[in-house]
């Protein structure tokens, strides 16, 4: 199974603004960086081939994944839709991208399940990938509940902007310490 040095989730709308803005301070390390976002979300997968253009990574790739959950879906739904979007995520990963050495998440549900996926294909090649997640810039206070979930297991790095949210590291210390 090949292996990417990075995996880039960009979750919809601002979540996607926020991780160029992230990736923008690191890109001289970025080589052949595979991207995902999801498949109703054409506007980050324009900013990411935008992105790509403007930075001549042309060895760059794009992968649309399934919703986990829609805005409004009813959690009884969002049931089948995440077990979807988990599936789709593992195809993905297991012949498309193959095992990343580092996951950058932000953002909503799908991010979660994603996650969850690299984990299940770190558990069958007996590697563990270290995992950023960067909590939104909106986010002055409170963790959100995706920030809430990946800090359950303690196995995931979550960066904050704020130093008013509890717990987690300053997003420069892990991107120009990583």
């Amino acid at each position: 199974m090949p292996s990417a040095p990075l995996l880039v989730y960009l979750g919809s709308g601002g979540h996607t603004t926020e991780m160029m803005l992230l990736l923008a301070e690191v890109e001289d390390v970025l080589k052949k960086v595979p991207v995902v976002f999801t498949c109703s979300d054409d506007r980050s997968e324009r900013m990411a081939k935008e992105w790509i253009s403007m930075r001549g990574s042309a060895s760059s790739s794009l992968h649309r994944l399934y919703r986990a959950r829609a805005v409004k879906q009813s959690y009884i739904t969002s049931i089948v839709t995440s077990l979807v979007s988990f599936f789709h995520c593992l195809y993905v990963i297991l012949f498309y991208v193959g095992n990343p050495r580092l996951l950058f998440i932000n953002g909503p549900g799908t991010s979660l399940i994603l996650l969850f996926a690299v984990r299940c294909v770190n558990f069958l090649s007996l590697s563990l990938t270290p995992v950023v997640y960067a909590e939104s810039v909106c986010r002055v206070k409170k963790w959100s509940l995706t920030g809430k979930l990946v800090g359950l297991g303690g196995w995931v790095k979550r960066c904050k902007m704020w130093n008013e949210l509890e717990g987690g590291e300053s997003i420069e210390g892990v991107l120009f310490n990583t």
